[in-house]
């Protein structure tokens, strides 16, 4: 088993890993051993290896993703957990997290309804980014001091991944709208409505 010190605002606090439990009970036994009452689920997709969401106060991990990390970094699978998962944790933390959510989805349905620009576009990756940032920043008070320089890394590659992950979702989105509304053309014409 090991013990890993971090600090949570200003009080010590311990964790411990044991080695003979999987990945999801390990990172939940974290969350909750650093004081947080979140649900930690398990998801196959291809959304990275953790995600937080503030809506339901949950973490969603993949396992593979995580033993996959740890054998390119040459990490083990608990310096992985404390990693991730205290980017995850700064979310969780961060007070401007429901309302910057609240505001993309808000632009998302600007968007909807008058359409696509690029002010838009950039408001949305602006609010992304401002979100993984201040995660990153909150999240580091879980990390211990020999994993700092890894985590800040892991970080600087997350907000890259993020900006390509959301434009792809903005993407995606307008191309959806767009099939909505091609197959409403297609059944006024099938009605004889004027298009």
């Amino acid at each position: 088993m090991r013990e890993f010190k971090f600090y949570c605002g200003n009080e010590e606090v311990n964790v411990s890993m044991s080695n003979g439990k999987t990945v999801l009970e390990r990172v939940s036994n974290f969350v909750r051993e650093s004081g947080f009452e979140l649900t930690v689920v398990e998801i196959q997709d291809d959304r990275g290896m953790a995600t937080y969401d503030y809506s339901k106060s949950l973490i969603e991990l993949n396992s593979v993703a995580f033993e996959k990390e740890a054998e390119k970094k040459g990490l083990s699978i608990d310096e992985v957990i404390i990693l991730v998962v205290s980017h995850e944790l700064g979310h969780a933390l961060d007070q401007d997290l429901v309302k910057d959510s609240e505001e993309i989805t808000a632009v998302f349905q600007i968007i909807q309804d008058t359409g696509f620009t690029d002010k838009l576009m950039n408001r949305i990756l602006e609010l992304t980014l401002k979100a993984e940032k201040s995660a990153w920043e909150i999240g580091g008070q879980f990390v211990p001091e020999h994993l700092k320089s890894i985590y800040n890394k892991m970080n600087e590659s997350n907000l890259k991944a993020s900006e390509t992950f959301t434009i792809r979702r903005v993407m995606k989105f307008l191309s959806l709208l767009e099939t909505e509304q091609k197959l409403k053309n297609e059944l006024r014409a099938l009605n004889g409505e004027a298009l």
